[in-house]
């Protein structure tokens, strides 16, 4: 179904795109990723940060952003660049922690070390991080709930290799 064109002319955030799904309108940021196969750039979308919605006092549609978004160490958009440039990079890493560990100890190996690597935190809000970083599109599989700290970043920290 086609967006109405006043909908679309609603003031959001650059860079988004809207979508009608239920009777609502979702704003859904994106980026481009270049396509080796199609040998272009294409679209790929985030999850959605807001919708449009009618404001009863100004009678006009606006943009309400979503409230799980107002987070105070909100990640940005930007980390899904820092995730695909890091991931390019340790393919060869992610394949010999599966080799040694298993797919799914050595994949989840991978991703607490891309979490680490990237947020430089050895924290306890590592499954903060995963939830709201493009890294738990990508690696869906791996199971962060409950768990805050893996078990072996205690016997990193004992021997310096984290600090």
């Amino acid at each position: 179904m086609l967006i109405p064109e006043d909908i679309k002319n609603v003031q959001r955030p650059a860079k988004t795109d809207v979508r009608l799904f239920n009777s609502n309108y979702y704003v859904y940021p994106y980026v481009s990723v270049w396509s080796k196969e199609k040998k272009k750039a294409i679209k790929k979308n985030l999850p959605y940060v807001g919708k449009i919605i009618f404001d009863d006092n100004l009678n006009k549609d606006v943009y309400q952003e979503r409230q799980t978004r107002l987070l105070n160490n909100q990640l940005e958009i930007k980390g899904y660049g820092d995730f695909m440039f890091v991931d390019s990079l340790n393919k060869d890493l992610h394949k010999e922690l599966t080799n040694k560990y298993g797919d799914i100890d050595g994949t989840k190996i991978y991703v607490y070390s891309l979490l680490i690597l990237l947020n430089n935190d050895v924290s306890n809000k590592l499954d903060f991080f995963y939830e709201n970083s493009y890294i738990s599109e990508v690696y869906k599989d791996v199971s962060i709930g409950g768990v805050r700290k893996p078990p072996f970043v205690d016997t990193f920290i004992n021997i310096n290799i984290i600090k």
